[in-house]
Parts: structure tokens; C-alpha cells; sequence
């Protein structure tokens, strides 16, 4: 990348970026916990192309434990690839196994946006609303039936 790229700016390297992290606030909670206040992760393709995000976690406020290799945030989580969405309001994730658990509230479940691959039907870049589901959700059904079923007589 040329050094006026900002992704290599920002860092004040001068080689290809695989991720970056940036917080407003890091806080040493202990001897175990770090927490982020207002932070994104962005990680890059293999490619090398610090241009291209593949992926970016957003974190209202998130704390790291460094002897279970553990990322803890009950606050805001946004998770975002070229292929989808995912809000949620609470995320555990596990380094080590690389699973990640991500859960909503009452009245704000998580929900999750597909998008639509350009290169596939021409439509250009943004989300497909036939593809909008969150989870314990049943997908929407955007038109209602041309014909509803009759009730039955009592």
C-alpha cells in the first residue's frame, strides 16, 4: 500500500495491515481484565489489500480477560462482513475456540442482515430484506398472501 493510505496511516506502519484495533479508552481493570469504551476491530483480507475490510466488530464498551483469552461486552456489539449484519446487545467470545455467543434482550433480539452479492444479480452493494432475520424470529413475509385461506364456518 502507498504510505497516504490511511489504514497504514493510522497504525504508522508501512507494510499491509491484517487487522486493526482502535478503542476510545483503554482501562486496565486488574492484574486479568482490560476494558474498550467505543472500540472497532478491523480485520482485512488475505490478499494483502489493507483497503478491503473483510471483516469489523464494533463494541459499545468490551473487556478483555488475558488469562482466559475471553472478549466480554454487555453493550452494543455490531459484527460486519461484505455478506452480512449482526447486531446484538451482549457478546462472549472465546479466542481459543473461536466461538462466539451472541445474545439480545427482551423486545431487541439479534438480528442478523444477508446481503446481496452484487457479481450474483446486479443489484449493486446493500442489504436484501428477504434475507433480514433475527433469532427465535420467523422471517418476515414482506407481502401478504394474494389469496388468504378461508375460516372456517363455527
Amino acid at each position: 500500500p502507498e504510505p497516504s493510505d490511511p489504514q497504514t496511516a493510522a497504525a504508522g506502519v508501512s507494510a499491509a495491515l491484517n487487522s486493526l484495533f482502535e478503542s476510545a479508552l483503554v482501562t486496565r481493570l486488574d492484574d486479568n481484565h482490560i476494558q474498550f469504551d467505543k472500540a472497532k476491530w478491523v480485520q482485512y483480507d488475505d490478499s494483502g489489500d489493507s483497503a478491503t475490510a473483510s471483516m469489523a466488530l464494533t463494541l459499545e464498551r468490551g473487556v478483555y480477560d488475558l488469562s482466559s483469552d475471553v472478549l466480554m461486552s454487555n453493550r452494543e456489539v455490531i459484527i460486519e462482513t461484505p455478506q452480512f449484519r449482526i447486531d446484538a446487545d451482549t457478546m462472549l467470545h472465546d479466542r481459543g475456540t473461536g466461538l462466539t455467543r451472541l445474545t439480545g434482550r427482551v423486545g431487541h433480539p439479534v438480528k442478523m442482515t444477508f446481503y446481496v452479492n452484487p457479481e450474483e444479480d446486479g443489484s449493486g452493494p446493500g442489504p436484501d430484506p428477504s434475507a433480514e432475520a433475527s433469532a427465535g424470529a420467523p422471517p418476515r413475509n414482506p407481502t401478504p398472501p394474494a389469496n388468504p385461506p378461508a375460516q372456517p364456518a363455527k
